[in-house]
């Protein structure tokens, strides 16, 4: 059976908000950090992300949805991307849309049925209406490297550069337009 915040609180002698605090970048006393950070690596504890998604109402998850993987270019941002989300608590769920707006529709829909955070995405030549689920589900919608008038998204311009700028706390925050 998984260990949990309980195991670790019972190992500690310690409440379990104090262990939550701990785990949520709270501040502690240090001798309770220690015997915290000791009771996880003797017990093997490892943070439930679905637990944590319950208490807070996120998937911590992303959905990216780009064309071919096959030039470099698109390789070193997709892999900038995951590195980025992962360091904020987040995994990356990836799909290729092939320029196939069906195909791109079906992704963005079952990435909204499994909840997630936002949607990332390269634009389709052959329409618009693929993010519609997650734009009506105001579901953080960011297109890379084009920007379209008449859908509600944020975007990130040609140059990748930038793109490594988002905020901290909500990347879908930065209204980035060319």
């Amino acid at each position: 059976m998984a260990v949990t915040i309980k195991d670790v609180a019972k190992e500690t002698n310690l409440a379990i908000s104090t262990i939550s605090k701990y785990m949520n970048g709270g501040t502690v006393r240090a001798e309770n950090r220690e015997l915290i950070e000791a009771a996880i690596q003797k017990l093997g504890y490892l943070p439930n992300r679905s637990a944590r998604g319950l208490r807070t109402s996120k998937a911590y998850m992303i959905g990216l949805i780009t064309g071919r993987v096959s030039s470099p270019h698109t390789a070193a941002i997709i892999s900038e991307i995951e590195k980025k989300f992962r360091l904020l608590g987040y995994s990356v769920t990836f799909a290729t849309h092939e320029e196939n707006g069906i195909q791109a529709k079906d992704y963005v829909d079952y990435m909204v049925e499994r909840g997630v955070d936002g949607v990332i995405s390269t634009p389709i030549g052959s329409g618009r209406d693929y993010l519609k689920s997650a734009v009506e589900k105001n579901i953080p919608v960011l297109l890379l490297e084009e920007h379209w008038g008449d859908i509600r998204t944020d975007c990130v311009p040609p140059d990748a550069g930038r793109l490594f700028g988002f905020p901290k706390k909500n990347p879908f925050k930065a209204r980035m337009y060319i």
